[in-house]
């Protein structure tokens, strides 16, 4: 069992048994195996037979209910530990008692019972680190930490009990004195993590993202799959990220939320990366990882809308249509269905559908952050538009969406302005030649351009006076 190894230690517990009458400890041991292999059903089920046939059997009793903690089941921990209690007042049972009042939230009541521990077995390491627990739950840290203190100095050089005054050190606010104790932890157990990650929860506290980062990846160089140091490392690597991106190192950002995304494949990580990865305008980066995120347990609408902006900007129209429309249904809130009706808007333009995309960008909804997308988009959409409408020959419709324009304004956009002037030059030069077309000539009789027609002649001709009487006779018509 102390090596790990399930397979031997069944074999050394059923050869144990066999031959002999049932034994609580060997059916005990047999049940440790199971909880070992992850079967922590069927070794409830084991333990509660030999609570049943054995009522006095205590350490099955305290291994059932310690389960039944484990699985969240309070009230038959309860049940288990009370049994246990009338068996004798033992520090095991006074311990057990403790912790599931501490389970039922009633942190004061845990503590009269660590308190008994203490006072069957003073000194008891697992009883201080008890008290000093429930003492913390009720925040009363000064007394905790007094408490914790008076045992080291009493003698007790526990790993547990260093760690606890560490960490209750910290959450007095006491961050010099915590990163004092857990460094004497890692002096203790230098091979182990433990020390390391208390060391990175100081640093992280504090916001020391280069510390917490330095600690977490010392915790994993001892132990590779330390989980906690994994996730812990990630989420001090996503902080520093945030802090770089806020200051302009958006590369740098981008360098951390890799990592941490490498650590914890989560889908608040790969919303984290992709946003980035946006911003950066790696564009086909970001929807490979959103394309990653929104299959992650967990995802919720805003990473199908940023799946969304990551397809539109690699010129995947329809693709974005169908994340911004899947964003929209996965949430109910008004405000998040308003930035997914935006974001399908554009995704709309792009396929021609620009009607349905006026339609949209003009009717938001109650989202400030829809309303700003909107405001910076629907100008550009409506001098589109009204471009279109130019062309197929609607010049009044197009004269409308230009009014819009005038009217919602072009802030500092230039090539905006360039733009809804280019199309207003075309609508000036088609109304011209509409209306020279239409126009009647002033002088309906006079040719526009000489041809091969008769003409009707000037008189008097210009080289003729008619004071002088040189003028010939005018021919009759």
């Amino acid at each position: 069992m102390l090596r790990g190894d399930a397979a031997a230690a069944r074999a050394s517990f059923q050869q144990a048994q066999a031959g002999r009458p049932e034994s609580p400890s060997v059916q005990l041991g047999l049940a440790q195996v199971l909880e070992l292999e992850g079967r922590a059903v069927e070794a409830r089920t084991l333990l509660e037979g030999v609570t049943t046939r054995f009522p006095k059997a205590g350490d099955a009793r305290e291994k059932l209910a310690r389960l039944y903690l484990g699985a969240g089941d309070v009230a038959k921990a309860d049940t288990q530990a009370q049994a246990m209690l009338k068996l004798g007042s033992s520090p095991a049972a006074h311990l057990l008692l403790g912790d599931v009042r501490f389970a039922q939230k009633n942190a004061a009541a845990a503590e009269a019972e660590y308190r008994k521990v203490l006072q069957l077995q003073p000194g008891l390491v697992l009883g201080q680190v008890a008290v000093g627990k429930a003492l913390q739950a009720q925040g009363r840290h000064e007394e905790a930490i007094q408490f914790l203190e008076g045992a080291v100095r009493a003698g007790a050089n526990s790993l547990e009990l260093w760690a606890n005054l560490g960490s209750v050190n910290r959450r007095a606010g006491r961050f010099q004195r915590a990163v004092e104790v857990h460094r004497r932890v890692v002096e203790m157990a230098p091979r182990q993590a433990l020390g390391y990650v208390l060391l990175g929860a100081d640093h992280f506290a504090t916001g020391q993202w280069d510390q917490a980062i330095e600690d977490y990846a010392n915790a994993l160089q001892v132990e590779p799959e330390h989980a906690g140091a994994k996730q812990w490392l990630a989420r001090a690597l996503a902080h520093r990220a945030r802090d770089r991106a806020g200051t302009g190192r958006l590369e740098d950002a981008v360098r951390d939320l890799r990592r941490a995304y490498d650590l914890d494949r989560s889908a608040p990580m790969a919303r984290r990366l992709g946003a980035a990865l946006l911003e950066t305008r790696a564009y086909a980066d970001a929807r490979k990882v959103m394309e990653q995120g929104v299959m992650l347990p967990g995802a919720a609408w805003r990473d199908s809308l940023l799946l969304g902006y990551a397809r539109l900007a690699t010129n995947d129209a329809q693709a974005a249509l169908e994340a911004f429309s899947r964003a929209a249904t996965q949430t109910e809130e008004p405000d998040e269905q308003a930035e997914a009706s935006v974001g399908a808007a554009l995704a709309e333009v792009e396929l021609g559908q620009v009607d349905a995309a006026v339609q949209r960008l003009t009717a938001v909804g109650p989202s400030r952050a829809a309303a700003q997308v909107a405001g910076a988009n629907l100008p550009r959409v409506l001098v589109r538009r009204a471009l279109v409408r130019l062309e197929a020959g609607d010049a009044d419709a197009a004269e409308r969406d230009l009014d819009l324009v005038d009217k919602l304004g072009t802030g500092n956009r230039k090539e905006l302005v360039r733009l809804a002037q280019f199309v207003r030059g075309r609508r000036a030069r088609s109304r011209g030649a509409t209306r020279r077309r239409a126009r009647p000539s002033p002088r309906p009789w006079r040719p526009r351009s000489p041809g091969p027609g008769p003409t009707r002649a000037r008189w008097p001709p210009p080289s003729c006076s008619t004071r002088r009487g040189r003028c010939p006779p005018r021919a009759s018509s």
